[in-house]
C-alpha cells in the first residue's frame, strides 16, 4: 500500500517536530501485532458497514467475512463501532446524502503530496462527517482539534466542495475497546484557517528542515525515531542532574520534577534496549556487550491432551495431574451474559479501593481519599 511522506496519522509528530520525518525514515517500519490487529478490525468493520448500507449482498459478505481470522471479542467491538456509524448515517436523509467507506482524500493543497484514507465520510446538505475507528486500547484519543481527522476534513473539502457547499464538519473518533466516542465540530472557516497554519510546518517537514522538538507527541505518536533522537535523549537524561541522590536529600520540588519524567525515562530506556537488541541481531556490535541466548523454561513439544493420554497410560488419574480453577469474574460475566450474571452473582461483587498511585494533576480521576482521611473527616 502506498503511503504519503507526510501521513495524516503521523501529523501530530511532523506538525510539532518537522525533523521527525527524516529521522523516522532511518528506522525499520515493521508492522506490529497491534497494527495487524487494527488492520483486521478495519477490514471486518468495512465489510459490516457495506452490508448495512446494502453495498454488498449477503452471499458475497459471508464469503469475504469467512476469509478473516477474527475472534468473538473483535466481532463484538466492530459491531459497536458499526452501530455508532449507522446512527450517524441515519441522522440524514439517505436519498440526499453520500456515504464513502475507506475513501482516499487529497489534502495536498496544504501538505505537499498529502493524501490519506478516511474510514467513513458522510456528506449531506452543508455538513460533512468524518468518522475514524481506533481499535487500540492503550491510549484514549480525542477528536478535539485532532490533526489526523482535520487533515481528512480538508481533503473532503478539496474533493467534494465543488459539488456541495460544506459549511461544517463533524469529526468523530470511536474506540470501542475503551467504550469511548469523542466528537468535535468545526466550521469550514476555522478549518481552512488551521490548514493555513500548518502549511509552512508541512513544507519544512517535507523538505527535512527545522529542528527536533521534544514533547508529548513523541510518545503519544509512537515516534519510531526515539532510540536515535538526541533531543529526546537529552530531555530524558535531564533527571541525571540529581546524580542519584538519596530521596531524603531532595526537596519536594525536586521529587515533583523527577516524578514528571521518571516514567518517560523508563520507557525510553526500554526503547533503547529493544532497538539495540534488534540491531545486534542484525550484526551490530556494541562495546562491552555481547549477544547470548536468554533463559528459557522447559515445555512439552506435544499438546496437553497427548500428555494427559500418556500419563493415563502410566496409571495416573486425571484428577491427580490436572488442576481446575474458577474462571475470572470478567470471563464468567462474558460467558453468562451481563443480565444473568447480575441476577446470579451481582450481590456478591465488590470493587475494593485501588492501590494509591501518584499521577499528573491533569488526570481525570478524583483525589485519593484514604480510610484514615475518611475517619478524620467524620
Amino acid at each position: 500500500m502506498l503511503h504519503a511522506k507526510l501521513s495524516a496519522s503521523g501529523a501530530k509528530k511532523w506538525i510539532n517536530c518537522p525533523l521527525s520525518v527524516v529521522l523516522e525514515s532511518k528506522m525499520p517500519n515493521e508492522e506490529t501485532p497491534y497494527a495487524k490487529e487494527g488492520t483486521l478490525a478495519h477490514e471486518l468493520s468495512e465489510l459490516k458497514l457495506r452490508r448495512e448500507l446494502n453495498l454488498i449482498g449477503k452471499e458475497a459478505y459471508d464469503t469475504e467475512v469467512s476469509k478473516l481470522d477474527y475472534d468473538d471479542e473483535m466481532d463484538k467491538y466492530t459491531d459497536y463501532y458499526c452501530d455508532v456509524v449507522m446512527e450517524i448515517v441515519n441522522k440524514y436523509d439517505r436519498n440526499y446524502s453520500t456515504v464513502r467507506l475507506e475513501e482516499k482524500v487529497d489534502f495536498s493543497p496544504w501538505v505537499p503530496e498529502g493524501f490519506g484514507t478516511s474510514d467513513v465520510i458522510i456528506i449531506s446538505d452543508n455538513t460533512a462527517e468524518v468518522v475514524d475507528l481506533k481499535y487500540g486500547k492503550g491510549v484514549k484519543v480525542s477528536a478535539d482539534n485532532n490533526p489526523q481527522l482535520m487533515l481528512y476534513a480538508l481533503g473532503v473539502l478539496n474533493d467534494y466542495n465543488y459539488i456541495c457547499d460544506i459549511k461544517e464538519v463533524n469529526l468523530t473518533i470511536v474506540q470501542p475497546r475503551l467504550d469511548s466516542i469523542s466528537s468535535f465540530k468545526i466550521n469550514v472557516y476555522d478549518l481552512l484557517e488551521w490548514g493555513e497554519t500548518i502549511r509552512v510546518k508541512a513544507l519544512k517537514a517535507f523538505n527535512g528542515e527545522g529542528d527536533c522538538v521534544v514533547g508529548k507527541h513523541c510518545d503519544d505518536g509512537f515516534c519510531r525515531a526515539r532510540p536515535i533522537c538526541k533531543a529526546y535523549a537529552d530531555e530524558r537524561l535531564k533527571i541525571a542532574k540529581y546524580d542519584f541522590k538519596d530521596p531524603a536529600e531532595l526537596s519536594a520540588d525536586d521529587i515533583a520534577d523527577i516524578l514528571g519524567t521518571v516514567d518517560e525515562l523508563v520507557r525510553w530506556s526500554k526503547t533503547i534496549k529493544d532497538y539495540a537488541l534488534t540491531k545486534a541481531l542484525s550484526g551490530e556490535e556494541y562495546k562491552g556487550f555481547k549477544l547470548v541466548e536468554g533463559r528459557s523454561n522447559r515445555t512439552f513439544n506435544i499438546d496437553d491432551s497427548k500428555v494427559l493420554e500418556i500419563l493415563k497410560g502410566g496409571g495416573f488419574k486425571e484428577s491427580e495431574v490436572c488442576e481446575t480453577t474458577l474462571k475470572s469474574l470478567s470471563s464468567l460475566e462474558k460467558m453468562i451474559g451481563k443480565k444473568d450474571f447480575k441476577t446470579m452473582l451481582g450481590s456478591h461483587v465488590i470493587k475494593p479501593m485501588g492501590k494509591p498511585t501518584l499521577v499528573p494533576i491533569d488526570d481525570v480521576r478524583p483525589v485519593y481519599n484514604s480510610a484514615v482521611n475518611d475517619f478524620n473527616n467524620i
